[in-house]
């Protein structure tokens, strides 16, 4: 089943089984499922705001900007879900994407105790590769869901490296990268089952990946936030 209500409506965006016809609120529960995000979001940053300035050496900003953008997912992916526009399937794909860029460098520095100068090279490196592999795969790709495979490529690094440090949090990630794939079948899906689910599952992807970005997200934080707080003369520069 596919709708055919005209052209305002994004390729990307009719390719949702629960829109079909259009309007602001064609797509309830994918709108709502978008608000996990802002909730993740949200709960970080209490918990950020909850916590003493000190406690974090050189680094509470990160983690307050960590927690924002996480909501922002569910900010771009409501403006997508509102207007199935082109703007919107942009600002949805923006805020993943740098979202996903500052968990880099926050991973580098926090889990790898790389020092920011350093971790905040991770950014430029991953959006290099992964807009190398944008230009070099074929558009159906691995059924169409090429764009998200940066993504899982760098939960499965994050996992390997974390493991070979003895690193028990090498199991948040884990989890992470086996939680986004199962979200990509989701996705995929959505698109097959209109004709028996015609509410689709597009909202269980967002409902899974808001669960994945929060726990990583806390992970990161909790990490900082255990880091050793001394005097700036008396802390050993990071490597």
């Amino acid at each position: 089943m596919q709708p055919t209500y005209g052209h305002a409506v994004s390729a990307l965006v009719s390719d949702f089984c629960e829109r079909t016809m259009p309007g602001p609120w064609a797509e309830p529960v994918n709108v709502v499922s978008s608000l996990a995000f802002v909730v993740g979001g949200a709960w970080l940053l209490h918990g950020i705001l909850r916590t003493s300035p000190g406690i974090v050496p050189g680094g509470r900003w990160s983690l307050l900007l960590l927690a924002a953008l996480c909501a922002s997912i569910g900010v771009g992916s409501m403006a997508l879900h509102l207007t199935a526009s082109s703007w919107g399937a942009t600002l949805d794909m923006l805020a993943i994407r740098c979202f996903l860029l500052w968990v880099i460098a926050c991973f580098l520095r926090w889990m790898l105790g790389w020092s920011w100068p350093r971790a905040l090279l991770g950014i430029p490196a991953f959006y290099l590769l992964a807009q190398a592999w944008f230009e070099l795969a074929q558009q159906d790709a691995l059924f169409g869901l090429h764009a998200y495979l940066p993504a899982l490529w760098a939960l499965l690094a994050c996992t390997v490296t974390l493991g070979m440090r003895g690193d028990p949090a090498w199991r948040s990630f884990a989890l992470a990268a086996f939680g986004h794939g199962a979200s990509l079948a989701f996705h995929r899906l959505d698109r097959d089952l209109c004709d028996w689910l015609p509410l689709g599952t597009h909202f269980l992807w967002h409902l899974v990946n808001a669960a994945l970005t929060y726990g990583l997200a806390r992970c990161i934080v909790q990490r900082a936030c255990a880091q050793p707080s001394q005097p700036a003369a008396a802390r050993a520069p990071a490597a």
